[in-house]
């Protein structure tokens, strides 16, 4: 890039433009440049601001605002209200003032814009504010003396005309004609007597927080709707509090006016009383902060402001402010003097003033604030409204504003308005605080502003100290303090901040008013010895200064910020509990704490109320101790005697009485007192001690009496058994027990100790409503206690053994029980429960027997006696029963004697050994009277105690089952003897019971007839585990195979089977087996399978040893015994077993019915019976650790005992075998694994030769051994098998792992082979060589690609993939050898020798193959016999003998017929060789084929010896691989070199081509995009995301390819774009679609054009778009030739030249600047 301009060309340049340049004037749109300047003035009333501004500086007194309205008809001089005026229409404004007439310089001025005044006493700076004007009237005029100036809009110029005005019109005053521009509308109408809005700018409104209940109704509402048109208003009520609020500071101006048609509707004027000065006034002498300003003036004025009153002319409104006038010199710097200059435009003034409006200190103005929301008077509103302080929602905002020449929106933060020198913005509403230099000034005016409010604060407080203690003293402190309340300034938050800064700039002690606990005294004190308090309460129980709690609220500014500053403390939690530790409070003042607890304002938690309760320490009076409420939680809602102390967890009665309930319950969280805490406090053993006093024992026993509607039964108990062992009862004999007491009455002689208590209410409570309604009644008597509690606890009102001797003794004769009891009933609702229980307990009763014997003829207690009735009944002669035999059970005497302890019936122990005595006695009689009694009167009188009583003796009757025979097996016989049996025994017999003994069929006749039989515990049938028992008793005399069938199916009825159960029978022997008289365990035994306890008459179809196809199973026998009856059909695939017969012509029980009898025993007793087994631990089948140890502890006894023949036993066995086989060994524990290895269980078969047989098809036959794994040789070579006889397995697959892993070794290692041959040819390796890859390959499955499959055969242990398959158990060392070391030798004959367990096998050239494989010292020889025709089947036997495991005859057969078959002929059958072609035809040695390209160009297809390529075809990171690339170009050019032949001769020839279409193609799964790139879609792979980075390269990309498919004329939706994780592809072409990686792009592309300018001749973007486009060549011609090969190279050069100028323009106007990073 070329340089810039030096200085002196600049210079140059400037000269020659000003020397012969053309000139031209810039144009200004005056019109766009005021209405602009209007922009900036969108305050209310900003026009009357600004010219009372310029009134003032004009050292005007009177500025007076004329207003002409339409309509006509108001006449003009015709004084109306000015409410007449509302929606008039206003035509012309003009105002007036009596100040200076305009000089020359003035007329000039006014006429220029942005000139300003340059006089440094003025407040307008800029010269812009005259302009305002020009938002009324189009073409305003200016009259001033005899001149006036019109101005006059030509072509958006402004132009002036000034004319000499008439001399009629000619006057001193100076006015602003402004006719109307727009219709404005006067809006007169006063507001709602409660809607103040007129009187605040929005911004007074935002900052105060509470609302108004109606919405306010602001001046910025400054329009209205007329006609669908927007019509401007001038709110007049607005206009008013306006006007009044310029006069705050004006320094000349002291009246103005508002007119309507030369109606005088308003006048406001202003008055100065001088306040005589102060000794701190005089002397005063300030610096501001960074000592700009030296202050060294203090004035202080009392300001009257008045309006004239609507009602009479001569009567004013008026309020009267504090106003502070401060003067100071500048003292600044002529630097900064200078940057304000060249700013301002003047100088800044050399002294300053600064003024401050605060309210009045009387408490008038408090009344007159409180007051200005309810004065009906508006222009007492408006003059209220001069006051700093608001009243909203009874709380006092700050509410001064700053002046700047006159009011602004911007508020101070404090009770004061301010004015002074302070720079504004251009609108003059905001201070400007952004320009360094003038932000300096303003901050420094504002701080001192703050220094001065502290000196008013200070000197204020000084001066009402000595007025203490007069009543006015607390408000005008008040007053001081609320005027000085910081709260933060709107708009702009740091002009509060900046005040407050000077406020507390200085150090000295700020004085705040503090209120004594002692006294309600108003007292000045240092704020950092004073508190703050968040509650009313705290000034009556802390004794610390605090500031009132009134002050605190509504100051709360100036309070929150002294706490901010650390210069007061806040009363918290801490400092109660600090200041309570040392304080020992009155009762007053602790009750006085409750409620600041009980209050919501503390704000604390329930545990913060109990720690404090527990600090307190107070004192009823001076004379008592010290008492703590630590472990309050109650309080007593009874109000006891004080004689009577309450727990200590109570709060006193003398405190709880001050309190509410609400108070108590939901503040302080205390509970009432339950009647239960008190209960307990007072029969707590502590407190016995009340109980023992005849003081205090009447107020607790009247407590108790009073209360026992709340007794429950546990209270009851205790409270008797607490008071019945304390002398608690005071009688005429001192204090005594309950029971030692008696109640007064009749019956009572003086000389008992009878009870002295108050006693009250009615002798006969019943119920507690009755013992409500007495407690009702007996509220007023004095500790009265009732009859009804003092019976209840004990107190006596009979002696029993008295009073029967007493009746006794009246009668002088020997008294009967009949007298006896009717005289006890009389006296009986008198007894005490005492008397009753005494009565019960004492022998008062005679009693006797049916037979009268003189033995029992005398007293008995109540308990031990019978009615005479039940012994009748039962006719028990010795039973107990009362003496009185003819009582009639209706009568009140029976109720009686029943009542207090007479039987009806006998007890159930007696009546059961009654029972059972009896039926002993009467074999032959089943039912004896006791027991028809007892079962007849069971329900009424014994089933609650049956339930409980543990019966232990048999007294049911009862018989055993018929156990005889099978077919009578469970019925009962009715010979059998009767005997008894307990309830748990016995059964009904309701079905056959093989096991149990059956109730008589009278007896359950007779108990179903009374009740239901469970009631005496009798069941229907046992549970399995009382049924199961019984059979273990009898076992060997019930179980048989016929009788096990009925008693499992009857077991398995039975219900109790659980796990406890299960795992009980589990270890009894109680099956029987067939053929054995030993009973077995669950364990040793299975259910037989359903197909093999068929009948004989089944159809069996055996199947084919290979095929396999479905066979229906069909039982022609017996139906099953399964639920629905129904007969099941089961279709199975089952293969046939291979036989390994002894006997080949014995084939006649072969069947697919397999019997393990001997090996597995099976047991079938039947569908029930089974089930019951299988619930019990029997399984169906053994598992395979079960198979496996059966296996090996049962094989020699199977085979040696069982009744099968041999043929049947080997097939079982082997089934067996087959079944083991599929067993998980990992779930074999390491004992098992153990005895697998080393016992004997596994199946081998060998050949044995028969000499004998003529025919030799059959002359071979094999016999079977049981032997240990390691002697059974797994076959993997059945030539050896056939030459040496080994133990082999069974011919499956499955058997062959089975035994392998096991143990058993392979037969091929087991035998060592040894040849002796001579050489001949390599005919026969070469071929081997050539087509090893084909020999390893599984001709039934498709190959990949040959190439791939090449380099994987070693990479990859040779694996080969079908279907995501590989060819099993491939040696890779093998193949390796293979390659390596093969020896091709041809011999006249081969003599084998096999060498196997120790001995050597020699076999002849007709006994062996025609070839055979050597491998000994790392050296590999195939030999071949001479004179034996080649036979490929031989040499594939060989040589997959060697390469694989076991191998398959299907492999063995694919090798050959790739051995074989010639290479064209695989060709046409799709086997891929064309490498193998190619090696034969150039005659040449196996070598690998040198690095092709595939047409997806995923790079070189290099093989597997360059360790550096994936094989994969995955390319993680083209770039890496580019860089290969080109180091390989490198070489290429390193082979160049001259022809240096003077001739070049070459023959003819035919030069092979290699038609090659390999390559590795990785899966892909890509989706589609939603946003296209240049109209070419973009796929992803995956769940792949763009990034911003993708996109940018996507949109460079897709430019590239779009253009290139207008060179090639091709259409851009058949290119496509896609993004693959780690493909290696740089393109493809699928039918036709072309798809182009962007992946290789980002990676290889991007890094080239970071550092390249984008225009079109850039080198690398050319060789960017050149490779793009070969790379499109390439795959067009893939349409025309899929393959690589001559034909498809040929296709691409033509393509590559065709198109090459088409792609050179392309590259010449291509550019993507917006694209490239």
């Amino acid at each position: 890039m070329e340089s810039s301009p030096s200085l002196s060309s600049f210079d140059s340049l400037r000269s020659q433009a000003l020397s012969s340049g053309f000139e031209s004037k810039v144009e200004v749109n005056q019109r766009m440049l005021i209405d602009k300047m209007l922009a900036r003035y969108s305050s209310d009333f900003v026009i009357c601001r600004e010219l009372i501004q310029n009134s003032d500086d004009a050292r005007a007194t009177q500025f007076v605002m004329e207003i002409t309205c339409k309509p006509n008809n108001i006449k003009i001089g015709n004084p109306c209200s000015d409410v007449e005026y509302n929606d008039c229409t206003i035509s012309e404004i003009v105002t007036k003032n009596n100040g200076l007439v305009f000089t020359e310089t003035d007329w000039k001025r006014i006429a220029a814009i942005a000139e300003g005044n340059d006089r440094v006493d003025s407040v307008g700076q800029f010269g812009v504010g005259f302009f305002s004007v020009f938002g009324w009237s189009e073409e305003p005029i200016v009259t001033s003396g005899s001149d006036y100036l019109a101005f006059v809009w030509k072509n958006n110029s402004l132009i002036t005309f000034r004319h000499k005005l008439p001399n009629a019109q000619q006057t001193n005053l100076t006015s602003v004609i402004m006719k109307m521009k727009n219709e404005y509308t006067l809006q007169t109408s006063a507001p709602p007597n409660d809607d103040d809005s007129f009187l605040f700018s929005p911004d007074d409104q935002s900052k105060s927080t509470p609302k108004k209940k109606k919405p306010l109704k602001v001046t910025n509402d400054n329009f209205k709707i007329k006609n669908g048109e927007i019509i401007p208003v001038i709110n007049l009520c607005a206009l008013k509090a306006y006007f009044t609020k310029v006069l705050c500071f004006t320094k000349q101006v002291n009246e103005l006016i508002i007119k309507i048609n030369n109606n005088i509707v308003f006048k406001v004027n202003k008055t100065q009383t001088i306040v005589p000065p102060s000794k701190l006034t005089l002397s005063f002498k300030m610096n501001s902060i960074h000592n700009m300003f030296k202050l060294n003036s203090f004035v202080e004025t009392q300001q009257t402001f008045s309006i004239a009153n609507s009602k009479s002319s001569s009567k004013f409104d008026s309020i009267t402010m504090r106003h502070i006038n401060v003067d100071g010199q500048v003292t600044i710097d002529e630097q900064f003097h200078e940057q304000t200059k060249r700013i301002m435009k003047k100088s800044l003034p050399p002294t300053i003033q600064i003024q401050l409006l605060y309210p009045s200190n009387d408490i008038t103005m408090r009344k007159k604030i409180a007051s200005q929301n309810h004065a009906q008077d508006y222009n007492m509103k408006i003059l209220n409204s001069l006051i700093p302080l608001k009243f909203i929602s009874q709380t006092i905002i700050p509410s001064g504003l700053v002046f700047i020449g006159l009011s602004t929106h911007q508020t101070t933060g404090i009770g004061a308005h301010i004015f002074t020198h302070l720079i504004p913005t251009i609108e003059r509403e905001n201070l400007d605080l952004q320009d360094p230099f003038i932000s300096r000034w303003n901050k420094e005016l504002l701080t001192t502003v703050g220094q001065i409010a502290r000196f008013i604060y200070d000197q204020s407080m000084l001066k009402q100290q000595p007025k203490m203690t007069t009543n006015d003293s607390g408000n005008t402190i008040s007053s001081i303090v609320l005027s000085t309340s910081f709260q933060q300034s709107v708009p702009n938050h740091e002009i509060g901040d900046l005040l407050s800064e000077g406020f507390f700039h200085s150090n000295k002690d700020l004085l705040v008013p503090i209120q004594a606990s002692s006294n309600n005294m108003i007292s000045l004190l240092s704020s950092k010895q004073a508190y703050l308090s968040n509650s009313p309460f705290f000034h009556s129980f802390l004794p610390l200064p605090i500031v009132p709690y009134e002050l605190s609220l509504n100051a709360i500014g100036f309070f929150n910020a002294l706490k901010a500053r650390d210069l007061i403390l806040e009363i918290d939690q801490n400092l109660i509990e600090t200041t309570l530790k040392t304080t020992i409070l009155t009762t007053k003042q602790v009750v006085d704490l409750l409620h600041w607890l009980c209050s919501k304002s503390h704000g604390y938690d329930k545990i913060y109320v109990k720690n404090l309760l527990g600090l307190i320490v107070f004192k009823d009076n001076n004379q008592s101790s010290q008492i703590t409420l630590i472990n309050i939680k109650h309080y007593d809602s009874y109000n006891l005697s004080s004689l009577l102390p309450l727990p200590a967890n109570t709060l006193p009665s003398t405190i709880a009485s001050h309190l509410s309930t609400e108070e108590l319950t939901k503040q302080l969280n205390l509970t009432p007192l339950s009647f239960k805490e008190l209960l307990n406090f007072y029969l707590n053993k502590n407190q016995q001690y009340l109980l023992l006093s005849e003081v205090t024992t009447p107020f607790i026993l009247s407590f108790f009496s009073t209360h026992t509607g709340r007794l429950t039964k546990p209270d009851w108990t205790k409270i008797k058994n607490t008071l019945g062992k304390l002398p608690c009862i005071p009688t005429t004999q001192l204090m005594k027990l309950p029971n030692e007491s008696y109640i007064p009455s009749a019956v009572i002689s003086s000389s008992m100790a009878t009870v002295t208590l108050n006693i009250s209410g009615n002798n006969n409570i019943e119920n507690e409503e009755d013992i409500e309604l007495e407690d009702d009644n007996d509220k007023n008597n004095n500790n009265s206690v009732s009859v009804y509690f003092l019976k209840t606890i004990g107190c006596r009102t009979m002696n029993v053994q008295s009073f029967v001797k007493t009746s006794a003794s009246s009668t002088n004769s020997s008294i009967s029980l009949q007298i006896l009891v009717q005289q006890l009933m009389a006296e009986r609702d008198s007894l005490s429960d005492e008397d009753y229980r005494q009565l019960k307990l004492s022998e008062c009763l005679r009693g006797t027997t049916i037979k009268q014997k003189n033995d029992y003829n005398r007293l008995f207690k109540p308990t031990d006696l019978h009615f005479p009735a039940v012994a009748l009944e039962i006719k028990w002669n010795d039973l107990l029963i009362i003496d009185w035999i003819d009582i009639n059970k209706k009568s009140p005497e029976y109720a009686f004697l029943k009542e207090i302890g007479v039987k009806e019936v006998p007890n159930l122990d007696d009546i059961i050994t009654k029972i059972a005595t009896d039926q002993q006695d009467k074999q032959k009689q089943p039912i004896s009277n006791a027991l028809r009694f007892f079962i007849e009167n069971f329900q009424q009188h014994y089933s609650k105690i049956y339930k409980t009583a543990k019966i232990s003796i048999p007294f049911l009757p009862s018989v055993w089952p018929n156990i005889k025979t099978d077919d009578q097996m469970g019925e009962a016989d009715d010979d059998n003897e009767i005997v008894l049996s307990l309830p748990e025994e016995v059964f009904t017999g309701t079905k056959p019971n093989p096991l149990c003994p059956i109730l008589l069929p009278e007896i359950t006749q007779l108990i179903d007839a009374n009740m239901n039989l469970s009631l005496l515990g009798i069941k229907s049938t046992p549970t399995i585990t009382t049924a199961f028992n019984l059979l273990i008793t009898k076992r060997n005399d019930l179980l048989t195979l016929k009788s096990a069938s009925k008693i499992f199916s009857y077991l398995n009825g039975l219900e109790g089977l659980n796990r406890a159960t299960t795992e009980k029978l589990s270890k009894i022997a109680f099956i029987p087996i067939k053929g054995n008289d030993t009973l077995m365990k669950p364990s040793q035994v299975f259910i037989k399978p359903e197909n093999s306890s068929r009948s004989y008459n089944q159809e069996i179809i055996i199947l084919d040893t290979d095929d396999e196809e479905e066979v229906e199973l069909e039982d022609k026998g017996r139906k099953r015994a399964r639920r629905g009856g129904k007969r099941e059909k089961k279709i199975v695939k089952k293969p046939k077993p291979k036989y390994y017969p002894i006997d080949e012509n014995n084939s006649a029980n072969n069947n697919s019915m397999i019997d393990k009898s001997g090996l597995i025993d099976y047991v079938d007793f039947g569908v029930e019976g089974n089930q019951f087994l299988l619930s019990v631990g029997v399984e169906r089948s053994p598992s395979p650790a079960v198979l496996a140890e059966l296996l090996i502890d049962r094989q020699e006894q199977y085979f040696s005992h069982n009744e099968q023949t041999t043929e049947m036993k080997i097939n079982t066995y082997i089934e067996c075998l087959k079944e083991l086989s599929m067993a998980d060994i990992k779930l074999f524990n390491a004992v098992l694994i153990k005895r697998l290895r080393n016992e004997k269980w596994c199946l081998g078969f060998k050949i044995v030769k028969d000499k004998s047989a003529r025919n030799v098809v059959n002359s071979n036959s094999k016999t079977y051994e049981i032997v240990q794994p390691c002697d059974v040789y797994l076959d993997d070579d059945h030539q050896i098998v056939q030459q040496l006889h080994p133990l082999v397995p069974p011919d499956f697959k499955e058997l062959t792992e089975l035994y392998r892993r096991f143990g058993s070794p392979w037969l091929s290692e087991s035998v060592q082979r040894k040849s002796a041959t001579s050489d001949r040819c390599n005919m026969l390796k070469n071929l081997i060589h050539e087509r090893l890859e084909l020999l390893l390959c599984n001709r039934r499955v498709s190959f990949i690609t040959f190439t791939l499959f090449i380099l994987l055969m070693e990479l990859l242990l040779l694996f080969f993939f079908s279907k995501g398959e590989k060819l099993q158990n491939v040696d890779a060392k093998a193949v390796d050898l293979l390659k390596r070391k093969l020896f091709v030798l041809e011999t006249e004959g081969i003599e084998s020798k096999l060498i196997f367990q120790k001995k050597t096998y020699i076999f002849e050239s007709n006994e062996n193959s025609t070839c055979a494989l050597i491998s000994e010292k790392n050296k590999l020889s195939l030999h071949v016999q001479m004179h034996a025709e080649l036979d490929y089947v031989d040499v594939a036997t060989e040589l997959a003998r060697f390469l694989l495991k076991n191998p398959d005859e299907s492999v063995i057969n694919s090798m050959s017929v790739n051995l074989s078959t010639p290479l064209d002929i695989l060709k046409r059958r799709g086997v891929p060789i064309d490498r193998l072609l190619q090696k034969s035809q150039n005659n040449v040695q196996f070598v690998q084929p040198p690095p092709t390209y595939n047409h997806q160009h995923n790079g070189p297809v290099q093989f597997h010896n360059e360790s550096h390529v994936e094989l994969s075809g995955k390319v993680r990171d083209f770039s890496a691989q580019t860089i290969k690339e080109e180091r390989s170009i490198e070489n290429i050019f390193k082979d160049v070199r001259p022809y240096n032949s003077k001739y070049f001769k070459q023959q003819e020839h035919l030069q092979q081509d290699i038609d090659h279409s390999c390559e590795a193609v990785n899966a892909a799964n890509m989706t589609r995009h939603s946003q296209l790139f240049n109209q070419l879609p973009l796929f992803l792979e995956g769940n792949l995301q763009l990034n911003d980075k993708l996109i940018s390269h996507a949109k460079q990309f897709s430019l590239i390819m779009a253009g290139l498919a207008q060179v090639f004329k091709v259409q851009k939706s058949c290119f496509h774009l896609y993004y693959d994780i780690d493909g290696g592809r740089m393109a493809f072409n699928t039918n036709g679609s072309m798809f182009f990686n962007l992946r290789y792009y980002s990676q290889v592309h991007t890094n080239l054009l970071k550092s390249q300018t984008t225009t079109s001749n850039s080198s690398n973007l050319n060789d960017v778009i050149n490779f793009w486009y070969i790379v499109t060549c390439h795959e067009l011609a893939h349409n025309a030739e899929t393959n690589h090969n001559a034909r498809h190279e040929n296709r691409l050069e033509t393509l590559a030249v065709k198109y090459m100028t088409a792609k050179d323009s392309f590259i010449q106007g291509f550019v993507f600047d917006k694209y490239v990073e």
